[in-house]
């Protein structure tokens, strides 16, 4: 096994010092003296022009191969799924009838959802409505508890499978559910879902303000200002796409559980959480029992419709 094939199995606070390590190695395993030195005695160091291709060019592309952060939850099972699907049914309700008054039908709906995390209003469609069709494509390892038996779940990412995904098109209804700058081409985005989407059909996105973020752990805050994106980002995206948008904000009065906000962050749903590595299971866990009584806080969201 290569050496950088290792790496992904390393917890991320190791991983992070390994990266470290080799950026700052880099130039002295190039060298031709280290090749000649070392080519002979190990197996992956072939000759000199071997060593100098594997790590010389350490340009952007390779990084973005070999070092960059692992995006992770933190874990989902059913006890995370069943506390986001109680926020659901407590606080989006509305939404969700919103959103199917637009698309004017319930049922017989081929969807598909491209939320890195499965998104529970899709779920919760195929699983109350048996005749809709739901295909799922997420970056995150399928979930172990049990989908309806009409989901199909994917494991890969639409800007770099979308051919794989396009011959269960085309669909009634595309979800993005906490939209963000994890995505770095939000036009391109756009784009390959206009080609698998039903002329008719409907492209809806959830996205969170950069302020005021949700209640998460301090460590996160820069990560979740980073990443959100901005109603006029969206909006420019869906333009420069041809897709006409249609936007509606909404402000939502929330008292929460704290073990249930805790099983939710635990969840990894939220971006700022996928991607800061320091928010692990004992960095939520404590901001949770920190907190004396319930999380009270105004949700803030974005949605938008996007059609052809």
């Amino acid at each position: 096994m290569h050496v950088f094939d290792r790496m992904s199995f390393l917890p991320r606070s190791k991983l992070n010092s390994v990266q470290t390590l080799f950026l700052r190695a880099a130039p002295l395993v190039a060298h031709p003296s280290f090749c000649a030195s070392s080519s002979s005695s190990h197996p992956h160091f072939h000759s000199p022009t071997c060593v100098v291709s594997s790590f010389l060019p350490l340009n952007k592309n390779l990084r973005r191969r070999y070092f960059s952060p692992i995006v992770q939850r933190v874990k989902f099972g059913k006890e995370q799924y069943d506390a986001i699907k109680k926020f659901e049914v407590q606080h989006h309700g509305d939404f969700w009838k919103l959103i199917m008054d637009k698309m004017g039908r319930s049922d017989g709906l081929s969807i598909l959802d491209v939320s890195e995390e499965a998104c529970l209003f899709a779920l919760t469609l195929a699983e109350n409505h048996p005749s809709n069709k739901l295909t799922v494509m997420a970056s995150a390892v399928k979930p172990t508890f049990d989908f309806p038996a009409n989901v199909d779940y994917h494991k890969g990412s639409i800007m770099r499978n979308a051919d794989s995904i396009a011959q269960r098109g085309p669909f009634d209804l595309i979800i993005y559910n906490e939209i963000s700058h994890e995505i770095s081409d939000i036009d391109g985005l756009f784009k390959k879902l206009k080609t698998i989407l039903k002329d008719g059909g409907q492209i809806v996105l959830f996205s969170r303000p950069k302020n005021p973020p949700l209640p998460v752990p301090d460590v996160c805050l820069m990560v979740w200002r980073k990443l959100a994106t901005t109603k006029e980002e969206l909006l420019a995206s869906a333009n420069a796409a041809q897709l006409n948008s249609t936007c509606f904000s909404a402000a939502v009065p929330i008292s929460v559980d704290k073990v249930q906000w805790e099983n939710i962050l635990y969840s990894g749903c939220f971006p700022a959480i996928r991607n800061t590595p320091k928010c692990d299971e004992r960095t939520i866990r404590d901001f949770c029992v920190a907190k004396s009584g319930k999380f009270e806080f105004e949700e803030k969201l974005l949605i938008v419709m996007l059609r052809k």
